[in-house]
């Protein structure tokens, strides 16, 4: 059974028309999904099986667009980091919209109701379909996106280490880093130290290599980055602050990997505390490293708490 249909400024074309069905109430009606966006309105009449019909039955039903998608990303940061984003913006359709998330590598498949903006993140490198449905049931055609780190130069603090070499201040900062998808010439980098101290380039300290090796008992050892033309991409990294220790109190004996591994030049020990001294030890403070004009990795925390997870 059809209702009778009175359109004010649209009229049913192509579209086959409204169908309703009967359960006991309310009556539901079903919109075909070839209908032009518009604002259609008629009268209901539902007559039984003895012939007695009811009262006229006003409704309006609202059709909009089609929900369109914009979708934008973030990049991980390094290869292996889930560290990525897509933002999803919708416009057009009927709010709340249906969203679905999938990927095969790494396998994802999200669905959630939401608004006309969204943002998921700590996604790995891959392919991702996004796809929209609105609140009238219309759904978007997929749209693939892919988030990658191929383009990225990027260097990534992983962590950071003041005083390593002994309890007493000045002795030995250490940056511990993974590199991205790109080879790095160590002449690029410089560090902003937290202090205010100048960074004084690159130097080599083949005595602290040596005797690190050494002791390595794993699979890995301390390459010199002065022992090659660049960094390789995708590899491990070490600063230290100084090239003037002869060795370490770090236990590096259980290295798996290669780590490469740079000196800041000419600094002589217990004169600068590059991470802590002078500093307000309650206000956070931040550390920069920079690989020429492509990428700048910072990270911000409180000294007294890296003194602390140092003793730890």
């Amino acid at each position: 059974m059809h209702p009778k249909v009175k359109s004010t400024d649209r009229k049913w074309h192509t579209a086959p028309g409204i169908s309703d069905t009967l359960i006991a109430s309310p009556i539901s009606l079903s919109v075909p999904a070839n209908t032009d966006p518009g604002t259609y309105t008629g009268l209901i009449v539902v007559t039984n099986a003895s012939g007695c019909s009811s009262d006229s039955i006003p409704f309006s039903i609202n059709i909009s667009d089609i929900p369109q998608l914009n979708v934008s990303g973030q990049n991980p940061s390094c290869q292996g980091e889930c560290d990525g984003a897509i933002q999803i913006s919708v416009i057009g359709g009927n709010a709340p919209y249906h969203y679905v998330l999938a990927a095969n590598n790494p396998p994802v498949n999200i669905s959630w109701v939401g608004s006309a903006d969204t943002t998921i993140r700590n996604l790995c490198e891959g392919n991702y379909d996004v796809s929209v449905t609105d609140d009238n049931g219309r759904t978007t055609n997929r749209t693939v996106y892919e988030i990658t780190n191929k383009s990225s130069g990027c260097i990534k603090i992983i962590s950071i280490l003041a005083d390593a070499y002994s309890e007493k201040e000045s002795d030995e900062e250490i940056i511990f880093l993974k590199t991205g998808n790109k080879k790095i010439k160590p002449t690029d980098i410089k560090v902003k130290w937290p202090t205010g101290e100048k960074w004084q380039g690159c130097c080599n300290n083949s005595e602290y290599v040596k005797n690190a090796n050494r002791k390595i008992t794993s699979d890995g050892k301390l390459i010199s980055v002065e022992s090659a033309d660049f960094i390789p991409e995708n590899s491990n990294l070490i600063i230290v602050s100084s090239n003037k220790l002869k060795s370490s109190a770090i236990d590096l004996s259980k290295i798996s990997e290669n780590v490469y591994i740079l000196f800041q030049c000419s600094y002589e020990l217990n004169k600068t505390d590059f991470l802590n001294d002078n500093i307000n030890e309650n206000k956070e403070v931040s550390l920069e490293i920079s690989v020429g004009n492509e990428c700048v990795e910072k990270v911000k925390y409180n000294p007294s708490q890296l003194k602390k997870n140092n003793k730890q």
